[in-house]
């Protein structure tokens, strides 16, 4: 099958390219994409009282509290916390478990940020509020050695983008994805069925 037959196969079947792409959006804009997710970040720091240099400290901050912090979200200790900071609202809907896939976090040269991020805002606000709560103690009791001398450190929330935000963008570009894949997945499927159609034509074209 050489190219132009390719096109004229394209052609002829032209209601694939219009059918498996439109069934992908549907498919993607209703059942696996139904809403854009909410979101909330902010930005944590360590400082020291007396020492801020050593906020910018290898051995107390960038190795034992930034690199561990992604850790610590998603460990029991902070989500347990944090679990029991929520209103009887929210955690008779959500389960411990529920509550610690929604972050996620990454870690830059002198803070880490945190996202928080699930289907509805009010359970957003709850939880970031619930770990901003906590966390100051968990870092000073799980990540800081107790035998620092500018111990405890503190715990400051930077940039908080404060209500949170629905991600619009991040489900289009989802969706789209989707799409591509059924528009793909057509040109393939024609491509095929155009193979197939033309062997059968030789094939029974010799007797």
């Amino acid at each position: 099958m050489d190219l132009w037959s390719y096109l004229r196969a394209l052609l002829r079947w032209w209601w694939w390219l219009v059918l498996v792409p439109l069934i992908a959006f549907v498919l993607a804009f209703f059942v696996l994409f139904p809403e854009a997710p909410w979101q909330t970040t902010w930005k944590t720091v360590i400082t020291f009282e007396g020492n801020p240099a050593k906020a910018s400290s290898f051995e107390y901050v960038d190795f034992i509290v930034l690199d561990d912090m992604e850790h610590l979200l998603q460990s029991d200790v902070i989500g347990d916390q944090v679990y029991l900071h929520l209103p009887d609202e929210i955690t008779s809907r959500y389960s411990r478990e529920d509550i610690g896939q929604m972050y996620s976090s990454y870690r830059h040269a002198r803070f880490v940020q945190i996202w928080v991020t699930g289907d509805e805002p009010e359970v957003v606000e709850a939880v970031a509020q619930a770990t901003e709560a906590v966390l100051p103690e968990a870092v000073n009791e799980y990540l800081i050695p107790p035998d620092n001398p500018d111990f405890p450190g503190m715990v400051e929330t930077v940039d908080r983008l404060g209500e949170p935000v629905q991600l619009a963008m991040e489900r289009w570009q989802k969706v789209a994805a989707v799409t591509g894949v059924g528009v793909i997945t057509a040109l393939c499927l024609v491509g095929i069925v155009e193979w197939l159609s033309m062997s059968h034509r030789l094939k029974y074209g010799e007797r």
